[in-house]
């Protein structure tokens, strides 16, 4: 399958996704997220599982291996991080975070794939013993990637949920357009 293929392929999968979030997000709420975040985030999964799971996202994603997927986002995410470079008008940015409890062990290829193909890093944590900590750094890491207009991704109020953590993903996508 050639490259301009599986992009579109993955275009489809997002268009798919951000279907069904509409359907079912209440009307007049004020809901926003971004497909291709949940996208990013499920190839990240993708590379870290095996097996069933690994191939049950993988058909989801409308691909044939990891690799594969992976060549396909990282073409996408090389354009997310020219920044809109040939564009005065355009600021366009993007991050990927993984962290992970401190008592497991990231695979070499995981890593590998999360800094090269996605630009993204990766942080041993402590979920259970420092909850508030890892809150705290998280919604660090999102307010600095999105330019400080999100400053809070986890509340105080997930502490208990933080501490139960062994994993968490996030990704964010920053946009900034002049109108003039």
């Amino acid at each position: 399958m050639e490259l301009g293929q599986s992009t579109e392929m993955q275009n489809d999968v997002m268009v798919l996704l951000a279907k069904h979030v509409i359907a079912t997000v209440a009307n007049g709420s004020n809901f926003v997220f971004s497909p291709m975040s949940v996208n990013l985030l499920l190839c990240l999964i993708a590379v870290g599982s095996s097996c069933v799971s690994k191939q049950q996202i993988l058909t989801f994603l409308m691909s044939p291996s990891s690799d594969h997927l992976n060549a396909v986002l990282a073409k996408m995410v090389s354009v997310v991080h020219a920044n809109g470079t040939e564009r005065s008008d355009l600021r366009l940015s993007m991050a990927t975070g993984v962290w992970i409890d401190q008592s497991l062990s990231v695979k070499p290829s995981f890593k590998e794939v999360l800094e090269n193909s996605f630009k993204g890093n990766c942080s041993h944590v402590d979920f259970f013993n420092k909850p508030a900590e890892v809150i705290d750094e998280v919604n660090t890491w999102a307010e600095f990637h999105t330019n400080g207009l999100i400053k809070q991704i986890l509340s105080r109020d997930s502490i208990e949920a933080i501490r139960d953590s062994k994993l968490l993903l996030a990704n964010a996508v920053y946009l900034q357009r002049s109108l003039g």
